[in-house]
């Protein structure tokens, strides 16, 4: 096993956001920091941010983070509603045969 803070040939499965190794602590995403040069190319793509678990992986060493955000400050990214113009509510909407706007939950506040 590799010591703390070196490199492994482990390939690492996990979601972007929590650690797999402690299963407990979130993960800092480091990708958009080494892209922008804030950091060294030689950082670590994921982190725990528990210091004492230690995991971290460089490229390459893992698999299944199609889902985590890269957020260069590890703050998480907020949620942004689906709108009338939004490609998916129109698809949904194209699939439901639906064609008529019924305007917006505020509408009907002041309405």
């Amino acid at each position: 096993m590799a010591a703390k803070g070196t490199k492994s040939s482990k390939v690492w499965k996990f979601d972007g956001k929590t650690c797999p190794k402690c299963n407990k602590s979130e993960v800092w995403d480091n990708r958009g920091k080494i892209a922008s040069n804030e950091f060294s190319p030689k950082s670590p793509h994921f982190a725990c941010r528990d210091k004492s678990c230690g995991w971290a992986v460089w490229e390459g060493q893992y698999e299944g983070n199609d889902t985590a955000e890269d957020t260069s400050d590890g703050a998480p990214v907020p949620y942004t509603p689906p709108t009338e113009n939004n490609d998916i509510v129109k698809e949904a909407k194209d699939i439901m045969g639906v064609e008529e706007d019924y305007g917006t939950p505020e509408d009907a506040i002041e309405g």
